[in-house]
C-alpha cells in the first residue's frame, strides 16, 4: 500500500503504515494558503483539533475545513486517517454540504475534491 501524498507516517502495532491526521491538516492548509496566495479561493477555516470548545459557539461534527471559493461556492472537507470513522454528526453536516462536501484521507484526494469543483 502507497502512502505517497497522505502526510507523515507511523506504522501501527502490526507494522503497517499509519497516517497522521495531523499530518495531513497541516499539508492540507498549505494547499490552501497557496490557492489563496493565487486568487484560486477566497479564503478557509480550520479549527485545529484540541481548540477549546466554548457551549453554543462550537458545533459538533462540523467538517474540519469550510473553504470559500467564491461568492456563490462554499466547500467543507472532513479529514480523516486512512482508518478514521465518521461520527454520526460529521455524516449529519456532509450530508448537509450534498456534493459540496467530502471526507479526504490524502493530499491527493483534497486535490482531486477541489479540481472537481475547478479550484487549481
Amino acid at each position: 500500500m502507497s502512502t505517497k501524498g497522505w502526510g507523515k507516517t507511523t506504522l501501527d502495532t502490526r507494522g503497517r503504515p499509519r497516517v497522521l491526521e495531523s499530518s495531513l491538516q497541516s499539508a492540507t492548509e498549505a494547499e490552501l494558503d497557496r490557492l489563496q496566495a493565487t486568487g484560486a479561493i477566497l479564503d478557509y477555516y480550520h479549527r485545529p483539533d484540541g481548540a477549546p470548545r466554548r457551549r453554543g459557539q462550537e458545533r459538533a461534527g462540523v467538517p474540519d475545513l469550510i473553504i470559500a471559493v467564491r461568492d456563490d461556492l462554499v466547500l467543507a472537507i472532513e479529514l480523516k486517517s486512512a482508518t478514521g470513522r465518521l461520527t454520526k454528526w460529521q455524516r449529519f453536516w456532509l450530508q448537509a454540504f450534498g456534493t459540496r462536501g467530502c471526507v479526504c484521507r490524502s493530499i491527493d484526494e483534497v486535490r482531486d475534491f477541489l479540481g472537481k469543483w475547478g479550484v487549481r
